[in-house]
């Protein structure tokens, strides 16, 4: 049997971030705050980090709860950068306009400490509530 470790980081618990905004206004419909891509409508906002602590070196996927807020133009878009480096999919784009758990991508990582990025492609209000 193969164990696997599982990393769980709410958006709200990010320590910088950046052109992100806290939203807590839906707390008591969906369970968590959420963090919002939101400044100046059309201009990416600066990215949130978060520092994580990986215990042992493997393979990781990365999912994101997200939310593609207007299904047919999907505005929101954004991607997860580890240690600077892009995960491989973006985010803020499935066909669907509810929270959904969605695959940022897999990275081999070393035991040790990264450096979580959510990184604004769009300007227009990406959604994450966590990854």
């Amino acid at each position: 049997m193969t164990k696997h470790t599982e990393l769980w980081i709410d958006a709200l618990d990010f320590t910088a971030h950046g052109g992100w905004k806290e939203d807590t206004q839906y707390v008591h419909l969906m369970g968590s705050g959420f963090l919002i891509a939101a400044d100046e409508p059309g201009i990416p906002v600066a990215d949130a980090t978060v520092q994580v602590k990986i215990p042992e070196a493997g393979m990781y996927r990365i999912w994101v709860r997200d939310r593609n807020w207007l299904r047919l133009h999907s505005p929101g878009k954004f991607t997860v950068l580890v240690d600077g480096k892009e995960t491989g999919n973006t985010l803020g784009q499935l066909p669907s306009d509810k929270w959904l758990w969605e695959i940022a991508g897999d990275v081999e990582l070393a035991a040790g400490r990264h450096t979580l990025s959510l990184h604004d492609l769009t300007g227009y209000f990406g959604r994450c509530a966590a990854v």
